[in-house]
């Protein structure tokens, strides 16, 4: 009777009690996980304001920095002729400097675009090894003293699966890194790699640090700078490098062993390779 009822009653009000606090818990965690959302959101707004805003003014600074360069580069073929020797080497200088400002505008470019996921690989068969001693003839006529740049294949070496544009930026990228350490001489090393084409970058400078080797690829982290050159980079190449070969279906990593040279190797998928995941309509995009 009413006994029951109540009795009844008095649990269903126990229950209700005993749930509130796991109601009003979950109703708090909702509404933090909304302000997390929010805050999120806003920060991801903000960001991309930041990258546009840096990808405007490194726009504006590179078509007057390629201009300034153009002209000095005349300048320098006009002292040359002249033969006064210190303007020539004032002229020069200003050559080599702003050269490198305009590197590094290209370099913050080229990652901004890597970072924002706007960059597709167009990826067709090409020469490896042909695209490897260009960038080697680049890197001989670039170099500030005189320096050995081999090409070695071991053949037969089949073509690659990947963008040439962007091969050849890390092969210069890589070089160009490579000559800054080198005493005398750097070797690019071609051959097969199981499914893949490997390429190894040597030179014979100090080597590098195995406690840092595995960071070398991380946003502006830079190994010790060549005595008497004068040289900082931006500590971008390296991870530029690492995100273009990943979009190739390729990776990179460096030796580890100090002493003996500078060695930095990176692989890209063979055409052979390439063909058979494509003829199933899955293009390799990564390992």
């Amino acid at each position: 009777g009413a006994s029951a009822v109540m009795n009844r009653a008095a649990a269903a009000a126990s229950a209700f009690h005993g749930m509130r606090p796991c109601t009003v818990w979950r109703r708090r965690q909702t509404e933090f996980l909304l302000r997390l959302r929010k805050r999120i959101a806003s920060l991801r707004e903000l960001e991309g304001r930041r990258r546009a805003f840096l990808d405007d003014i490194f726009h504006e600074l590179r078509s007057p920095l390629t201009v300034v360069n153009a002209s000095l580069r005349l300048l320098v073929e006009d002292e040359e002729k002249h033969c006064d020797p210190e303007r020539l080497l004032l002229a020069k200088m200003a050559v080599r400097n702003c050269e490198h400002m305009l590197h590094r505008v290209v370099t913050i470019l080229e990652r901004s675009k890597l970072e924002s996921g706007v960059v597709n690989a167009e990826r067709a068969a090409f020469d490896l090894e042909a695209s490897a001693k260009d960038a080697a003839e680049r890197c001989r006529g670039s170099a500030v003293r005189p320096l050995t740049v081999l090409v070695r294949a071991r053949h037969p070496l089949p073509p690659v699966f990947a963008d040439k544009t962007m091969v050849e930026e890390v092969l210069d990228n890589l070089l160009d890194n490579a000559t800054r350490f080198a005493k005398s001489r750097v070797v690019v090393a071609l051959g097969r790699h199981g499914p893949d084409v490997q390429v190894s970058i040597i030179d014979d400078g100090p080597g590098l640090d195995p406690a840092k080797a595995a960071h070398l690829f991380e946003r502006f982290l830079q190994g010790p700078r060549p005595k008497g050159t004068g040289y900082k980079g931006t500590g971008l190449g390296l991870g530029i490098c690492r995100d273009i070969l990943a979009l190739n279906g390729g990776r990179i990593w460096a030796g580890t062993r100090r002493g003996i040279g500078g060695r930095f190797h990176f692989t890209l998928p063979a055409v052979v390779v390439a063909g058979l995941e494509a003829s199933r309509g899955n293009m390799p995009l990564g390992r």
